[in-house]
């Protein structure tokens, strides 16, 4: 959306509503009057009706919208897992949680702890092989 000239707020809606910007939704402003909304991950519950409104300093609106449908590829297959959640303890010190998913496209796996996404980080190591690693607190004696 290209709006001369700048409007006082520019917010963006779909189906559900009001999107505020987050990890999944990241809005750009490119400081010569264009806005746009990126969607990580786009999910079936992305399809339908967007809506960008536009408000100038004297609460007049101006809007623009478009469809985004969603095609599901005929060889389309859901997300199964194959082997439950297992842990492995390695001679490292290292924990090692696998799980094997199949589907089409190639699934893609969150992990959590306690409700909490993990990231990777200093302790958790995400691989693309769809398990996760941490540190433990295990400490080897010399005795």
């Amino acid at each position: 959306v290209q709006v001369p000239p700048w409007p006082k707020a520019i917010t963006w809606y779909n189906k559900e509503g009001r999107v505020e910007p987050s990890e999944k939704y990241h809005v750009i402003e490119d400081g010569i009057g264009g806005y746009s909304i990126e969607i990580k991950q786009v999910e079936a519950m992305d399809e339908g009706e967007w809506k960008c409104v536009a408000s100038s300093e004297d609460n007049m609106k101006q809007f623009t919208s478009c469809y985004v449908a969603m095609s599901i590829p005929r060889n389309y297959r859901k997300p199964r897992f194959m082997e439950n959640l297992k842990a492995v303890l390695t001679e490292e010190g290292l924990v090692s949680f696998e799980c094997k998913v199949v589907g089409f496209p190639t699934p893609w796996l969150r992990w959590f702890k306690d409700g909490q996404e993990l990231k990777p980080g200093d302790v958790y190591q995400l691989t693309g092989t769809n398990s996760l690693e941490l540190e433990t607190l295990l400490h080897k004696s010399n005795q």
